[in-house]
């Protein structure tokens, strides 16, 4: 696990300092790579790269970075790991003998993109990564990411020409010349998902490659930069999640559900199997649910040691599950390591987060995962996570409402939309009305279900029904100062499987843009890698073959999965209502955290910004305060840019 940092200037002045500004942008990311540091430059094309180590395999200098290839034609620097490494190195020896200078991945993955070319290459390899591959011979530049987007890589222009690459934006803010200029245009977006998602980032004329794929340029491609549909095209994929959608089915007709069983677990150990190879301590996060207890279960069948498990539990236990997962660890015999938080533990944590997650991110998860990353860090390098089986496996609660929802969107809109309309006049009443006759209800406004059904009620099409289920922000133009446009939803063929559509469009749209950013950031911002078996293709695309009557069984997600977990760890450990990895954030705002959030959503403050609505975010911050709504999504996701804000002493408005 590493950052990679660098910068690609034709056209720069002859005594631009490349190395070192390659080298000041590597140092803006030291945290992922404490154990060295390299730069590499080409001073006749403009061309310089830096890479930050954080050494995992083969940590003699061998494996370090920059590295030039045998022939001398590429130069690599990368982030992440490539988990089949091996099998890809004794490939490329029975091909033809290689004299290896070391063990590193990356030797491998070096000789394999020289042997077979980067696109033939990727496709055959099993990891997460984002590279910079410099072509000596061609004076071109190529960026590729893994296929999940696990590891980040952002791509910006500069004014007056070049380009500057990086693991994270703050490297790329050091160049003197970048401009950081907010881009308006993603905040709806931002809103509603809670995070920057898609192939813009938070300041103009800044992209992230797009997962799966790789993007070549040349000196002339360097000279203004693209828009975002002109980028996306330049991004050429070599894998897409449209390959597992489309797949054949498993075969159900002769095969039984207990061999698909089997296969399943076969393809989950070996995903394990091969994130378990590191010449550093290894151990795994461990929530008590079925994903991390299933890949500790794996994890501790493949290891003749005790393997060490990492839980953080909370004060309030509405939200804490360090309990269940003290019983499976005990149920396992794993060397288990538990930590109670109270709630300042967590407070503590928010002046952190600004530059830990260098563009707006308001998934509030993020505090509790950098916390379980500390704590994990202060024993092992490498750590196993269960982030991918909701995905894989329809395990999200949106998923079991689907066939729900597809009946009410049978009854014609000119009927639903009046109905909808009537019961937004009469929500924020009716839900004040029930909070003061029974304060009870403030727990669980009337006014949240009320906000969700009129969407679901009044959907277009099951795109906006999925939208409305995993909307953060449900009207996003509403929060902002200024005229925004969002685009429609993606809406399924009349043949798709509704389950399998919405899984599609999480992968899509969730996990590059809200759950790796989340686990990346936060691991990395203490040097911990993390590896996710959950998210390794093969398993994830056997796990889509599988029919939706096989993910989904009375009412619940993830039946494979269960019946895989049953086979290690009793039923009474498992089974129990999910709770999701959270904070108490709507609590916070009513209580410690009011003054801070009172003051960030100041009205005078969000009216001299002009980005923020202040009577709409006003509007929501008094219902959250009375109790009415639970607000604490939409203010979350304002609160987090605003403090990003602050921390951005020279952005241009």
């Amino acid at each position: 696990m590493c950052g990679i940092a660098g910068l690609f200037q034709p056209d720069r002045r002859p005594d631009a300092p490349l190395q070192e500004i390659a080298r000041r942008m590597g140092a803006a990311i030291r945290h992922r790579g404490p154990d060295s540091d390299g730069v590499w430059h080409d001073d006749g094309p403009g061309y310089a790269v830096s890479q930050q180590r954080l050494a995992i395999i083969d940590l003699s200098p061998a494996g370090h970075q920059p590295m030039v290839s045998h022939s001398g034609r590429y130069v690599i620097a990368y982030n992440g790991e490539v988990y089949n490494f091996t099998k890809l190195r004794d490939r490329l020896q029975a091909e033809h003998p290689v004299d290896w200078r070391g063990h590193s991945d990356t030797e491998v993955l070096l000789e394999a993109i020289e042997r077979w070319g980067i696109m033939r290459a990727l496709e055959r390899c099993a990891g997460m990564f984002a590279i910079a591959l410099w072509d000596r011979r061609e004076r071109s530049l190529t960026l590729a990411r893994d296929r999940f987007g696990k590891k980040p890589v952002y791509l910006g222009w500069l004014p007056g020409g070049g380009v500057v690459f990086g693991s994270e934006l703050k490297a790329l803010a050091q160049h003197p010349r970048f401009k950081r200029e907010i881009n308006r245009d993603v905040l709806c977006r931002y809103l509603r998902r809670r995070c920057v998602g898609g192939l813009r980032a938070i300041y103009r004329d800044v992209y992230k490659v797009a997962p799966g794929s790789v993007i070549t340029l040349d000196a002339g491609d360097c000279a203004k930069a693209p828009d975002e549909a002109g980028f996306g095209r330049a991004c050429i994929r070599f894998w897409s999640p449209q390959d597992m959608y489309e797949a054949p089915p498993f075969d159900l007709d002769h095969h039984t559900e207990e061999e698909a069983l089997d296969q399943l677990e076969a393809h989950l150990r070996l995903a394990v199997e091969e994130r378990m190879i590191a010449d550093v301590p290894l151990g795994a996060f461990l929530s008590g649910g079925i994903d991390s207890s299933l890949v500790v279960a794996e994890l501790q069948a493949l290891s003749s040691t005790p393997v060490r498990t990492f839980t953080i539990g909370f004060d309030d236990k509405r939200f804490d599950e360090s309990g269940h997962a003290r019983l499976v660890a005990d149920h396992l015999k794993t060397d288990h390591t538990e930590f109670q938080l109270t709630g300042q533990d967590a407070l503590d944590v928010l002046p952190l987060l600004p530059r830990m997650f260098c563009e707006p991110f308001a998934d509030a998860s993020q505090i509790p995962t950098y916390l379980v990353s500390k704590l994990a860090r202060e024993h092992v390098t490498v750590a196993l996570t269960g982030d991918g089986g909701d995905e894989g496996f329809a395990g999200y609660p949106h998923y079991t409402l689907a066939p729900k929802s597809a009946r009410l969107l049978a009854v014609p809109r000119l009927l639903r939309h009046p109905a909808a309309r009537l019961m937004e006049a009469l929500a924020a009443p009716a839900s004040a009305a029930a909070c003061t006759l029974r304060p009870s209800t403030r727990l669980s406004p009337p006014l949240n279900k009320l906000i969700k059904g009129i969407d679901l009620l009044d959907a277009q099409h099951f795109g906006y029904t999925h939208r409305a289920l995993m909307t953060a922000c449900r009207r996003p133009e509403r929060m902002l100062a200024f005229d925004a446009h969002e685009p429609g939803p993606a809406r399924p063929g009349a043949q798709d499987d509704r389950v399998k559509w919405m899984m599609l469009r999480d992968v899509v749209e969730f996990i590059a843009d809200d759950s790796t950013v989340k686990v990346d950031r936060a691991s990395m911002a203490v040097s911990l890698e993390t590896r996710s078996p959950m998210l390794d293709h093969r398993l994830m695309a056997f796990g889509w073959s599988l029919p939706s009557s096989m993910l989904i069984r009375d009412g619940k997600g993830k039946w494979p999965l269960r019946q895989l977990l049953y086979r290690h760890v009793p039923r009474e450990i498992i089974d129990r209502p999910k709770k999701g990895f959270s904070i108490p954030i709507g609590r916070w705002l009513r209580d410690e955290l009011r003054d801070w959030a009172d003051h960030l959503l100041g009205r005078q403050r969000l009216s001299d910004q002009g980005l923020f609505n202040p009577s709409y975010v006003r509007r929501v911050w008094d219902q959250h305060q009375s109790g009415i709504r639970r607000g604490q999504d939409e203010l979350w996701a304002i609160l987090m840019f605003q403090q990003w804000l602050d921390d951005q002493a020279d952005v241009v408005s």
